[in-house]
């Protein structure tokens, strides 16, 4: 499959943290898939999965030339972590799919997320297609 964009993106974990406290299962249901939510740890570990998981998904929606709104609300990312490192999918409404390698790091205080999208015939904004 065809690059079709890179994207990089970091997350303050502090201000995750503070939105899980504030809103509660409202912010952890926006930002995660239900098969996300079935993996979520403990409490102690939410603001670091959370962090990882918005900064994958932020990420993603930058290699594509989007940002948030219809179509690409965090929910249509989907984070998977299999042997090969992390993937990702954009459960794109119109469209063919679009997969994500996504590399991941941390430090005690942010997320860094890098992501490159591969797809054949991804609708992408035309900023990306300007880029082709």
């Amino acid at each position: 499959m065809p690059l079709i964009g890179v994207g990089v993106d970091v997350i303050e974990i502090r201000v995750v943290e503070r939105m899980i406290h504030e809103m509660g299962e409202k912010f952890l249901r926006l930002a995660l898939r239900p098969s996300e939510l079935a993996r979520l740890p403990d409490p102690a570990g939410q603001p670091m999965f959370v962090s990882r998981h918005l900064a994958a998904k932020e990420a993603g929606m930058k290699a594509l030339g989007l940002g948030l709104g219809p179509g690409t609300a965090w929910r249509s990312f989907e984070v998977v972590d299999d042997p090969s490192g992390v993937t990702m999918d954009w459960l794109n409404p119109g469209g063919e799919a679009v997969r994500f390698r996504v590399a991941v790091s941390r430090s005690a205080k942010t997320v860094i997320a890098s992501a490159w999208a591969f797809g054949d015939h991804a609708v992408v904004s035309p900023k990306v297609e300007e880029r082709r």
